[in-house]
């Protein structure tokens, strides 16, 4: 499969940020996590047919306060998976 370079570039660039992200759920409280991506949302760095890098904060976010145990309810993750 021949991946382009600019798209390549933009995978690098989600995961960069996903990664950073999913490390300060960890050390932040929710309501700087909430905040950080308030203000990334205007900015879509990667947006793509499969999704953006805003949904892909958002999905590192909660999958990291779900195993540091901050959101005890989940009635969609069933949708979300």
């Amino acid at each position: 499969m021949d991946i382009p370079t600019s798209f390549a570039i933009q995978i690098g660039i989600a995961i960069i940020f996903g990664l950073a992200l999913f490390m300060m759920v960890f050390v932040l409280s929710e309501k700087h996590i909430v905040g950080i991506l308030v203000i990334l949302l205007p900015f879509q760095f990667v947006d793509s047919g499969y999704g953006s890098l805003n949904m892909a904060l958002t999905y590192m976010a909660a999958f990291g306060m779900l195993l540091r145990g901050k959101v005890r309810m989940t009635p969609l993750l069933g949708v979300v998976i």
